[in-house]
């Protein structure tokens, strides 16, 4: 048998096949952490980069809290819960501004009711439309956060689904709805016939009430009809808060123009692409000019501070806000 050694070949290692391969392997690790980091950082996570992209203030980080939480508050029982024109109460996120006051979830919600508050410039500026760039980012479960809590100060609020292809918070709030601002547009019901309320904080809900899909939401809501209806409320209640579609699907939000005073923009942490937001709020310019602030939604505080710099690490931790009363 001839040995390696007598055959003048080596058996191991075999430097440049190992060579080529280490180097092949460190570019095809590196290219894949670059892309990895370009995707990691084509997302909204922090205001600077709200405020840097959008040029527009960046006024509230809404932390994620699990989908599981229950109410702590029972439902009335027997007729009460019954009457379709009493707001439903559920599991919703949202409903964590009453069941948890000292959170820092509510905290984050009256930062967005200050926003609006300091926007009041004049006094007809009383109607705020919530919207988003792409379903499922929060806008419903938002605009219902903030008019829950004006409405727990005392304050006359009404909230209005408008998002009329997709009527989600009807379906939330007021499942047993048979009438609702279609009806009340069209003549065939009135204001107080169409409203549902909570029981407990006197808040105002107009749904939605769809008994086929509506191909015309967009004419519906820059119609004549519908200007004249928020006139009428303006005199009537302190807030009126519009839950709209998204931006990118649809043309809804546009179309409300006409009766809608400012705009909040609720954007997922960490979720929606910034490439996704510019094209939408790009794409509709008055919309944009209207914004008073945007929202990051669904913030994980716990991963929060690695994207802030040094800083960060320690200004999201709790335990600094438990002094004013923070449970989290």
């Amino acid at each position: 048998m001839i040995t390696a050694a007598e055959s003048g070949f080596k058996s191991s290692p075999v430097t440049g096949r190992v060579l080529s391969f280490a180097i092949l392997g460190g570019l095809l690790l590196g290219a894949g952490i670059g892309w990895l980091r370009e995707f990691w950082y084509r997302v909204f996570r922090t205001n600077k980069q709200v405020e840097a992209i959008l040029g527009k203030d960046s006024i509230a980080l809404l932390p994620r809290l699990p989908k599981t939480k229950k109410p702590r508050r029972e439902q009335p029982t027997g007729s009460q819960s019954d009457d379709p024109r009493m707001v439903a109460r559920g599991p919703d996120l949202s409903w964590t501004v009453i069941e948890a006051p000292f959170s820092r979830y509510a905290e984050e919600v009256r930062s967005i009711k200050l926003a609006m508050d300091v926007n009041r410039g004049v006094e007809t500026n009383k109607v705020v439309g919530f919207t988003s760039s792409m379903p499922e980012e929060g806008k419903s479960t938002t605009s219902t956060a903030v008019a829950l809590l004006a409405a727990q100060a005392n304050a006359r609020v009404i909230l209005i689904d408008c998002d009329l292809r997709n009527p989600s918070l009807s379906r939330h709030l007021a499942p047993r709805a048979t009438i609702g601002l279609l009806e009340v547009l069209s003549g065939n019901a009135s204001l107080d016939d169409a409203i549902c309320r909570d029981p407990v904080t006197n808040l105002a809900f107009m749904p939605a009430v769809l008994k086929s899909p509506l191909a015309n939401s967009s004419e519906l809501l820059a119609s004549e009809p519908m200007k004249k209806f928020f006139e009428s409320l303006r005199d009537q209640f302190d807030y009126i808060v519009v839950d709209l579609s998204p931006l990118v699907p649809i043309v809804d939000v546009r179309s409300a123009l006409s009766f809608v005073d400012a705009y909040v923009l609720i954007i997922e942490w960490g979720m929606t692409s910034i490439e996704t937001v510019q094209r939408a709020v790009h794409a509709a310019k008055a919309v944009t000019d209207k914004v008073i602030g945007v929202v990051l939604n669904k913030v994980d505080f716990k991963s929060l501070g690695r994207f802030d710099g040094e800083p960060g690490k320690y200004y999201y931790k709790n335990k600094l806000y438990a002094r004013y009363g923070y449970v989290e």
